[in-house]
């Protein structure tokens, strides 16, 4: 067989095969014998047809056959001679077979994108070590504290600031009602996302209705109506107060979670924000490494994966979105925007991996299995779970290839962090 590279385009090759009609004997032979034997042509007892006549009889079976189990080695073979490494199957854009014949390809694949490395040793990288204030500890217990509040029914006055409004409204733009809510609950604030709106309930009793013209934010979620002037008709059926616990000593022992007093509890407070911030300091720092690499390794992709990629992404944040409940109407109106940002982001993946790739190969680094099951019994720990039974819900989902492939990317930028100069500063300086 002779292979010849045709042209590249990016990260696609273009390449021919000549397969003599030699070699195509051999697998003729193999797809015919095997005919013959589970043939059924009328006149001859079962598998004892003459093979000229079985060959006339399932001439384009014969060549399906063939086809089918032998164009994947012959790629195989036509990639090794012109020392090309597929990422995935190729796409063969012409065949050209006629039984005893000589057979005759061209198709295209794709491959790993040509780029040189840029230096990934003793990146200068700035690591921000950021305390925890009382300030914050405070601001934190009185948020928790929020999730405990109770909401007392007001009945003996008329709306005002502060105040939780319990209403039904309907959205009226040029006369079209656009959007209509039951029993939803609006806090009475100035600085509150439709400031109009909100300023022009404070009076209302319950029972009241009201209308009222409005000009929506230029952000709105609505586009169509985004900083167009709509007409609000508003009911107010309820009106609440939110009454927040006494921050003591008894209320943290109410908590049930071991606090012994309210010094203990501000204590554990500080240490999980502490925490918080240790965490968001790696990430800052890892997200440097991905940001140098990005900016200093430009290259084309491959279009297929990009594609597949992108499509991954694309689903998953519509799934994610669905779950937040975000209305099928709000999805299709920003299924282009969305598309975008799966598209930037799935090529930003798929150049780290592709660098990642290269540096592995350089350093020679790999994860021995014992890391592979290191990693595994940390993640199964954090889900609280055995290893065992993660284990066998990754292997169940078809997934244990796609974890392997994020240790050993996590591996790789644990190795970079440990030859990189990191200089360390306040959190709280700019």
């Amino acid at each position: 067989m002779k292979a010849q590279f045709l042209k590249k385009e990016g990260c696609v090759i273009y390449f021919s095969a000549d397969v003599p009609k030699e070699d195509m004997s051999g697998f003729e032979a193999t797809v015919i014998n095997d005919i013959m034997k589970k043939s059924s042509i009328p006149g001859f007892r079962p598998g004892k047809a003459p093979r000229e006549r079985v060959i006339r009889h399932y001439k384009d079976i014969i060549k399906k056959n063939i086809l089918e189990k032998h164009l994947g080695m012959i790629c195989t073979e036509a990639f090794q001679q012109l020392d090309i490494q597929p990422l995935l199957e190729p796409v063969l854009e012409e065949i050209h077979y006629e039984l005893t014949q000589p057979l005759q390809l061209k198709g295209q694949v794709e491959i790993f994108p040509d780029f040189t490395l840029s230096e990934y040793k003793d990146l200068k990288l700035v690591q921000k070590i950021s305390s925890v204030s009382e300030t914050e500890v405070d601001q934190t217990i009185q948020q928790f504290a929020e999730t405990s509040a109770q909401f007392e029914l007001v009945e003996d006055r008329p709306l005002q600031k502060e105040d939780f409004a319990i209403l039904d409204y309907e959205i009226f733009y040029e006369n079209k009602s656009i959007e209509k809510k039951q029993g939803t609950w609006v806090k009475i604030k100035e600085d509150s996302f439709i400031k109009d709106f909100c300023i022009s309930l404070v009076g209302m009793k319950i029972g009241d209705k009201k209308d009222m013209e409005i000009v929506l934010p230029e952000n709105y979620i609505e586009k169509q109506v985004a900083g167009k002037k709509v007409m609000i008709h508003v009911q107010l059926n309820g009106i609440r107060i939110k009454i927040l616990p006494e921050i003591n000593d008894d209320y943290v022992k109410k908590l049930d979670q071991g606090y012994t007093d309210l010094s203990d509890y501000k204590k554990k407070i500080h240490d999980y924000l502490l925490s918080l911030k240790k965490k968001d300091s790696e990430r800052n720092i890892r997200d440097q490494i991905r940001q140098h690499l990005l900016k200093t390794n430009p290259m084309e992709l491959p279009p297929t994966i990009l594609e597949i990629q992108t499509e991954d992404n694309f689903r998953d944040t519509m799934a994610n979105l669905r779950v937040k409940q975000i209305s099928e109407d709000v999805l299709a109106r920003k299924k282009e925007e969305i598309f975008k940002d799966a598209r930037e982001h799935a090529a930003q993946q798929l150049k780290l991996e592709f660098i990642f790739q290269k540096i592995i190969e350089k350093e020679k680094l790999d994860v021995a299995d014992k890391d592979y099951e290191e990693a595994l019994k940390k993640e199964a720990e954090a889900l609280s779970l055995s290893k065992e039974a993660l284990k066998g819900m990754l292997e169940s989902q078809k997934r244990m290839g796609v974890f392997r492939h994020r240790v050993r990317m996590e591996n790789v930028m644990n190795w970079i962090l440990g030859h990189a100069q990191i200089t360390t500063v306040s959190g709280e300086k700019e």
